[in-house]
């Protein structure tokens, strides 16, 4: 079935078309059987990854609710703070303009022993107290 060709002192054989170097046939790919024991432990290994995997969403959108609720709160707390300044300013604005009408401050005593520490203490006639301040 070869016939035998010359040229130039060699020899080449022509192979009819059916012998060809390659296999006509397509190749199928072959799967090599898994034993038992670790076909189980895969399954084993999956469903132990597929629980992680449960537990690491589960964990993630806890910390991001808590996420959210802290990121409300500092809203909320930042509101609070600019709500206090301004009544803080208004209320020493309001200290400052009463603070230009009277000219002497006034200072409130408490007690009989701050009293005697504050200035000289006198009694009237009526048994009212009457104190005298040195500033």
């Amino acid at each position: 079935m070869s016939s035998k060709v010359e040229t130039n002192d060699a020899c080449f054989f022509v192979y009819p078309y059916f012998y060809s170097l390659q296999d006509p046939r397509p190749k199928q790919p072959v799967f090599k059987a898994i034993p038992v024991n670790d076909d189980l432990k895969y399954k084993r290994k999956y469903k132990e990854l597929k629980k992680r995997i449960r537990e690491m969403e589960e964990e993630n959108e806890k910390l991001s609710l808590k996420l959210t609720r802290a990121k409300k709160n500092i809203q909320r707390l930042r509101i609070e703070r600019s709500f206090l300044f301004e009544r803080l300013e208004q209320s020493h604005s309001k200290d400052n303009s009463e603070s230009d009408i009277t000219s002497t401050p006034q200072r409130v005593v408490d007690s009989e022993e701050d009293l005697s520490s504050v200035g000289s203490d006198s009694n009237d006639d009526n048994g009212s107290h009457t104190i005298s301040m040195t500033v």
